[in-house]
């Protein structure tokens, strides 16, 4: 039941580490911006687009991210 129970916990932890690696890659691969359709697409000023990126942490090194 511990083998069953350890290998069951283990599979789940590389599931949700390449889970996350995947949905932050596609984030940064997929054209556009997160910011600036957050801001509200064209309409938005350079101003608020910082702002966004700042409060998301998108402005920081990817490692930091």
């Amino acid at each position: 039941m511990l083998h069953f129970l350890r290998r069951r916990f283990v599979f789940f932890f590389f599931t949700y580490l390449l889970s996350s690696l995947m949905i932050f890659l596609l984030l940064r691969v997929l054209p556009g911006d997160p910011a600036r359709v957050i801001a509200g697409g064209r309409e938005a000023t350079e101003a608020q687009v910082e702002e966004i990126r700042a409060q998301l942490g998108l402005n920081a090194p990817m490692p930091e991210q």
